[in-house]
Order: structure tokens, then C-alpha cells, then sequence
């Protein structure tokens, strides 16, 4: 997994060629902030409420502030749904791929899998 949750909303750029420490329970991961000003360091996954502490330091010189964050749960992003008309005989949309897809019609519930497209094919 990239740490690029909410960190990088905070820590997005660094001095080029400062070093970024990035602490989670203990363990200590490190990257170096590329030529644009941007850095990116692979860490496990971790669990929801896990509190993440990044600091970045200057070629041995200046140690910055702390920025903490706390490891929220995901969110899937909206699905869509295709226009339906009432001589359809199945109902489409995008998802993310391989999502796991419901919908209701009256009572009776249908599901489907989306493909690796990320068409949808629920109900039909």
C-alpha cells in the first residue's frame, strides 16, 4: 500500500532531497523527497484508528513539526446507474470493477458482480 491516505494532504511537498520518517506503532519507514517536491513511501496496511506520524528532515539540519493522522476507513465512490427505460430488460451503470452490486425492484433484490471494465450488468 502507497502512503498517500490523508497524509499527503498535509505532507504533499518536502525540501528536495529531505528525508520523510514515517512512524506507525513503533516501526519507522523512510523516503526522500523526489526533484518535484513529492514523496511517496510503501507501508503494510494498517487498521482503521492506526495514528500515523510523519516528519521530515533537511540533510541533518532541521527536524519539522510532527503532522499526525489517524487511518480512517475507505470509502467506496458513488456508482452509476445507465438510464433505464420500460422496455430494458436488465439495468447497467459503472462501479469500481469487481464490486459486488445490488439493487431492489419492489421487493425482490437482485445482485451481480461488475466486470474489469467496470460495466455493470445487475439485473436481467
Amino acid at each position: 500500500m502507497l502512503l498517500q491516505m490523508k497524509i499527503l494532504k498535509y505532507q504533499v511537498h518536502g525540501e528536495i532531497g529531505a528525508t520523510i520518517y514515517v512512524n506507525i506503532a513503533g516501526n519507522q519507514y523512510e523516503g526522500i523527497v523526489d526533484e518535484n517536491g513529492k514523496w511517496s513511501i510503501d507501508v503494510p496496511v494498517q487498521q482503521v484508528g492506526t495514528v500515523i506520524t510523519v516528519t521530515q528532515k533537511e540533510k541533518d539540519k532541521i527536524v519539522s513539526v510532527e503532522v499526525k493522522v489517524e487511518v480512517v476507513k475507505a470509502k467506496l465512490e458513488q456508482i452509476t446507474i445507465n438510464r433505464v427505460i420500460n422496455t430494458d430488460n436488465n439495468v447497467t451503470g459503472t462501479s469500481r470493477p469487481n464490486a459486488n452490486i445490488s439493487i431492489v425492484i419492489g421487493s425482490t433484490e437482485y445482485t451481480g458482480v461488475a466486470d474489469r471494465r467496470t460495466e455493470d450488468i445487475i439485473y436481467q
